[in-house]
């Protein structure tokens, strides 16, 4: 439960900040409404696996569900600077409790460390940034006059990466079968 609790902190960091950089003034309030509801649904339910397999990030679920509701509230009376303020917050949050159920090994080398903590924010990026897109572009299905920004914001966000994990084009692999097949 404790890869469970990473992946579900993870994807609420993500799609936390996803929230935090898409401009308010070009999508409705509807859809960080929506949004901030998903992560406090991800909050609660890492909180809830947190409790029995991963004690140290339950408090930081807890909080980051507390904070989602929050944004929530502030979305629903359109104060987006507020709503914003508490997304943010909940990522952070989110980033806590993924760190703290997180295991390191102290004998590892220092590069391996760096690895180590830089693991949660960059997987959290990708996972939440590809899931706030999908939800986005879900967004442009029902309110087709939205501009199309906000969602070229977010997939960058969520290919943070992108020459590092697509394959060189100049060094493909040929299997063959042994000619005694």
């Amino acid at each position: 439960m404790s890869v469970l609790t990473q992946l579900l902190l993870r994807l609420a960091f993500g799609l936390s900040v996803a929230m935090a950089v898409t401009p308010s003034r070009l999508v409705s309030g509807g859809f960080f409404r929506r949004q901030t509801l998903v992560v406090l649904g991800l909050c609660t339910l890492a909180a809830a696996a947190a409790k029995q397999n991963a004690p140290p990030a339950f408090w930081p679920a807890v909080l980051a569900a507390a904070a989602s509701y929050v944004g929530f509230v502030f979305w629903q009376a359109e104060w987006p600077r507020s709503g914003k303020a508490t997304v943010t917050l909940g990522a952070a949050l989110a980033l806590a409790g993924a760190w703290r159920c997180a295991e390191f090994p102290a004998a590892a080398a220092t590069a391996a460390r760096w690895l180590g903590w830089l693991s949660a924010p960059t997987s959290g990026l990708v996972l939440g940034g590809t899931l706030g897109a999908m939800l986005l572009g879900h967004s442009y299905l029902t309110s087709p006059t939205m501009q199309l920004g906000p969602l070229r914001r977010l997939l960058a966000v969520a290919m943070t990466d992108r020459k590092s994990t697509r394959l060189n084009s100049s060094h493909t692999d040929i299997s063959r079968m042994p000619s005694s097949a």
